[in-house]
Parts: structure tokens; C-alpha cells; sequence
């Protein structure tokens, strides 16, 4: 008896030790379990948001105002009463709450609001959207925070809306239509066996022409898109023996993306102590400041070449002075009595650089520090080689076209004239982004026949451009014989993979285009 009442008291220890561990732990289990539902929540909430912006790409310009949505607001910032709305989930107590998160000035750490009379400079942070998710449930709260960007010109280190010479350039019309569509005499441009176009492809067209073997994207584990709007396999051969070396996926037939019609919005974000009247100079500094070449009048410099002529204001790139949006534009003069033409002059062939003085062109070079959008109302014209420092970017947005400076002597019409001594552009680092018109080499025709030695650049005439490059028809860099480059410069180009998650300040996007989320993360801790 003695043993039986010793082990019910063992075995009665050991059942109380157990309900004990049990019930302790429920709190815990039950903790654990509320939050687990509050990140469901706010992973609900997200993808909820997400919809929204695929049913309606410009959802988020109503910022935390949505009419009859009570549960998206303007960023909270802890302080004070929580006033946000919850919605709840479908047979769940679960909820979310959703915020579009400020604007941060990088520099000053100042936060803005989204504001819905200017939803892209309030609310975008270097092109991209940033939303925050908080979930909760049963006082479990987790937060989720989510950059969004949109489908657009950056993600590309090549786009062109048609494979064709710009009419303007050509002397054709009828151009502005996919291959099959264009008329007989519009110029085909091709790619030379030595083209290499090292990034993301797109091309709204139905085919590239090719000869030999260019190539495009780079290897995995990159593997770039080779994305063309017909069909497979995107390419027409022309000439030579071998074929197009694309080390991506082949994207036949891919979507279109639409330009925008013009740039003025950038004339906004610019301002009036940023916006510039009339052919201007931009000359970066590596001191975060930049050069500013005002009243210039290049027709009036022989024999037909850009001189930025002082004075000259140095101004600050950032702080008080600096761009406020990071954007500098150059505008038309406004038509008045002592210039009542206005603007005059049409792109040439044979390039001598006599648009009149009040037209919107702007000459840009040197050294940039600070992530700048340059914008023109006429043309960009890149005089000398355009890089970056310090982990800057730089767009180059022109309504018109955006040009490497090459200039010639005088000549009779339709003739290359004499060699000019100039210093050669070999190296951009921009995205580029021509609105309706194309990128191309000023005098292409012109230039020196290109000889394969990539040690010599003098000799090669290769143009490196890093980036991105936009253009409504394909810009010409050089011109050949068959398989042979006979002038102008050999394509190198490489994309730049930071656009692939940031832009320049204010770049623009495409007119109707998906968001995407391209970050995702738990904010620790979450806002209760």
C-alpha cells in the first residue's frame, strides 16, 4: 500500500508539472499565433494595394484621401491618437491599415507629405512608392513595409518605339508605324557584328535588323531580356555569316510602352531660379556644384561648333541654392517683340549648329556628384564625356533629340566639310530619354572610319555609354558597308543596374504602365 500511494504520488507530480507547462505555454502559443495572423494581415493589406494599382495605375496619386476608403492614409508618425482606419478581413477579426510613407529629403531628413496637388514630388522617392502595411490581430501588430516601381524606360539599357532613322534625318516620311506598316523609303538601321548592347533590351518595333553577330545582354547569372514587340525570334539577318548572340530570355512578342508627349512637367519640378531661357551650357563640377553658361548664341561660332562662352555663374547642386526637385530645365525663349520668331531651325543632316539662340538646346559635360534630371525643351547635346562619382545619377530628357557633339567645317549642302579639332566624346553615364525624336552622333557620316582596337580609343571610336537610352526612332552612331563600320563610333553600352531600383530625380515613366514591388521588409517595430 505504502508503494502504491508513493507512485499516485509521483505520477500525480508529474500530471500537475504537465497541466502546469501546458497552461503555461498557451499564452505564449496564442501569442505567437496572433502574431503570425497580424503579418497575414498585413501581407492582405499589401497585396490588397497592389490590386489596386494594377486596376488603376495613378490609385496612389489620391494619397490618403481615397474617397469612401478610410483605411488608406498619409503617413502616421506614432505620435498623438492612432488615426488610422481598419478594415477587417473576410470571416477573420484580422486587420489592416494602410499608409503612403513621406517623402525623405536624403540630405536634411525633412519629411513631406503626400500631397495630391503634386503627388510625384511629395510622395515619390526616387521614382518609386513606398507603402507601409500594418496588420493586426487579437493585439498581435506587424508591419510591412513595400517599394513599388513602375514598368518603365530605366529597366532597359536599349528601348526604341521604331527600329527606323528619324525622319527628319532621313528626309522620309510615312515612318511612323512597326516595319511591315512603314513606307518603302523609310532607312533601316542595323546592328554591326561589334554592337554590344550589354543590359535589358526593348523594343516596341517588330524586328531588329542585325549583321554578323551583335550582341545583347550579358550572361547569367544577369541574363537580360531581349524583349521585341513581333514575333520570334525578333531579328532579321542582313548580312554576314553569323547570328545574334542574345544571352537572355527572348520576349517574342512582347508588350508595348507608350512615350509621354512631352517633358514640360519637369518645368515644375525645375522652377524659375532652375529654369534657363535659350541655348544654355551645363559644366558638372566634381564639387557638387555646376557651371552655368547663360545668353549663349552658337550660330555665331566658326567654323560651326558649340564654344561655351563666360560668363559663367557657378552654382550649388545641393542645400538652400540647389535644384529643390533636383531638376534643371532649359525652355524656349518666350516669344516677345525683339524675338518674335521664336525658336527657329530644324535638325540637319550635315550639323553645323545654327538653331537660333533662343532655342531651348543645353550643352552638358563634366564631372556630376549629385543625382540630377537635366531637361530641354529643344535638344541635349552632350559636348564632352558626361560621367559620375559618388554613387550619382543623372537623366538627360529631351523633347526633341539628345546628340553626341561632333562638329565639321563649313561645306556645300549634303557634303562632310573639313576636320574640326574638337575633343572627342567617348564616355556617357546618363539615362537617356528622347521624347520624340532619337540619340545619335552628330556628323556620323563624317567621323573617322572605325578601326576594331579597343585599345586605342582615338582608333575605335567605341561609344560607352552606361545607363539607360530611350529614343522614339533609332538614332544612327555610324554607318557601314556591308559588315564593315566605315564611320562613326562602335556601341558599347551598359546598363546600369541601380536603375533597376532607383532613377534620377523626377525621370519620367511611361504613360500607362504596371507597378511592381521590387523590395519588401518587416519593419521592426511595428506601428501600434
Amino acid at each position: 500500500m505504502v508503494g502504491v500511494m508513493i507512485s499516485m504520488m509521483i505520477l500525480g507530480m508529474f500530471a500537475v508539472g504537465a497541466w502546469s507547462a501546458a497552461v503555461g505555454d498557451i499564452p505564449l502559443a496564442r501569442g505567437d499565433q496572433d502574431r503570425k495572423g497580424g503579418y497575414e494581415a498585413a501581407e492582405a493589406g499589401l497585396q490588397w494595394y497592389a490590386y489596386q494599382l494594377q486596376a488603376n495605375p495613378d490609385y496612389w496619386q489620391q494619397c490618403g484621401s481615397v474617397p469612401g476608403i478610410g483605411y488608406v492614409r498619409n503617413e502616421w508618425n506614432g505620435a498623438g491618437a492612432d488615426p488610422r482606419g481598419w478594415r477587417t478581413l473576410p470571416n477573420s477579426k484580422a486587420q489592416f491599415t494602410i499608409e503612403v510613407l513621406d517623402q525623405v529629403n536624403t540630405t536634411t531628413g525633412v519629411h513631406t507629405a503626400c500631397n495630391t496637388s503634386d503627388p510625384n514630388g511629395t510622395a515619390l522617392q526616387n521614382g518609386t512608392l513606398r507603402i507601409r502595411a500594418t496588420g493586426r490581430a487579437n493585439g498581435g501588430y506587424r508591419s510591412v513595409v513595400a517599394t513599388f516601381r513602375r514598368r518603365g524606360f530605366m529597366d532597359y539599357i536599349y528601348f526604341t518605339q521604331w527600329e527606323t532613322q528619324d525622319p527628319i534625318v532621313s528626309g522620309v516620311s510615312g515612318c511612323d508605324f512597326p516595319r511591315s506598316k512603314r513606307a518603302g523609303g523609310c532607312v533601316n538601321i542595323q546592328f554591326s557584328g561589334k554592337d554590344s548592347v550589354n543590359g535589358p533590351f526593348h523594343t516596341n518595333d517588330e524586328s531588329i535588323l542585325a549583321c554578323d553577330s551583335p550582341t545583347f545582354g550579358r550572361p547569367a547569372p544577369k541574363a537580360d531580356n531581349f524583349e521585341v514587340a513581333g514575333p520570334s525570334p525578333g531579328y532579321q539577318k542582313v548580312c554576314g555569316t553569323g547570328v545574334p548572340v542574345i544571352n537572355g530570355p527572348q520576349i517574342t512578342p512582347a508588350n508595348s510602352v507608350a512615350f509621354p508627349s512631352s517633358n514640360a512637367k519637369l518645368v515644375t519640378y525645375a522652377g524659375p531660379n532652375w529654369t534657363f531661357n535659350g541655348q544654355t551650357c551645363l559644366d558638372f563640377q566634381p564639387n557638387d556644384t555646376v557651371n552655368v553658361y547663360q545668353n549663349q548664341d552658337w550660330p555665331t561660332n566658326s567654323p560651326g561648333q558649340i564654344v561655351c562662352k563666360p560668363p559663367y555663374t557657378n552654382l550649388p547642386l545641393t542645400g538652400v541654392g540647389g535644384p529643390p526637385n533636383g531638376v534643371i530645365y532649359v525652355n524656349n525663349a518666350p516669344i516677345t517683340a525683339a524675338n518674335p520668331a521664336g525658336c527657329s531651325g530644324v535638325y540637319q543632316k550635315y550639323q553645323h549648329y545654327t538653331n537660333t539662340k533662343s532655342c531651348g538646346d543645353v550643352a552638358v559635360r563634366g564631372t556630376y556628384s549629385q543625382s540630377i534630371t537635366v531637361g530641354a525643351a529643344n535638344d541635349i547635346i552632350a559636348i564632352g564625356d558626361v560621367q559620375e562619382i559618388d554613387d550619382s545619377m543623372l537623366g538627360l530628357i529631351a523633347d526633341n533629340f539628345v546628340r553626341v557633339y561632333h562638329p565639321m567645317g563649313a561645306a556645300s549642302s549634303g557634303q562632310c566639310g573639313a576636320a574640326v579639332s574638337y575633343t572627342p566624346v567617348y564616355n556617357i553615364d546618363a539615362a537617356i530619354l528622347s521624347l520624340k525624336h532619337s540619340f545619335l552622333v552628330d556628323n556620323y557620316q563624317c567621323l573617322a572610319p572605325v578601326t576594331d582596337d579597343a585599345t586605342d580609343p582615338l582608333k575605335a571610336h567605341y561609344l560607352n555609354v552606361t545607363g539607360a537610352i530611350a529614343q522614339y526612332y533609332r538614332g544612327t552612331v555610324a554607318q557601314s558597308s556591308g559588315s564593315s563600320i566605315t564611320s562613326g563610333y562602335l556601341k558599347n553600352y551598359n546598363y546600369d543596374d541601380r536603375l533597376k531600383f532607383r532613377s534620377p530625380p523626377n525621370f519620367l515613366d511611361p504613360t500607362t504602365t504596371s507597378w511592381q514591388i521590387i523590395r519588401q521588409s518587416e519593419q521592426q517595430p511595428s506601428t501600434k
